[in-house]
């Protein structure tokens, strides 16, 4: 439930978020050296690119993340609930949707 209503304010959000990342981009400042300069340039246009697309959000890491958690899987594939990797030498039969980690 939690993570149906984060993800729900965070798409409302979708056109602020692109428009402060983009803002804020802007705000780095001189780049020092040649390629320097080329990569920012490349990163400016990419993420300029990609917020100017309806729905981007809801390919970002967190939002991805946040569907696996709703059809109760792990939030990363290949993972557990628990934050480990998947791995046959380690025994997560207590692992569940939910849990806390410290």
């Amino acid at each position: 439930m939690r993570c149906t209503r984060i993800y729900g304010f965070i798409a409302r959000q979708e056109d602020e978020t692109g428009t402060r990342l983009v803002w804020e981009t802007g705000q780095w400042g001189e780049p020092q050296g040649f390629q320097a300069s080329v990569d920012i340039a490349r990163a400016d246009l990419e993420l300029t690119d990609m917020v100017s697309e309806r729905g981007w959000i809801h390919r970002t890491d967190l939002m991805v993340a946040l569907q696996r958690r709703m059809r109760g899987l792990p939030a990363v594939e290949g993972t557990c609930f628990c934050g480990y990797p998947v791995d046959a030498d380690w025994d997560h039969s207590s692992c569940r949707a939910g849990m806390e980690i410290a």
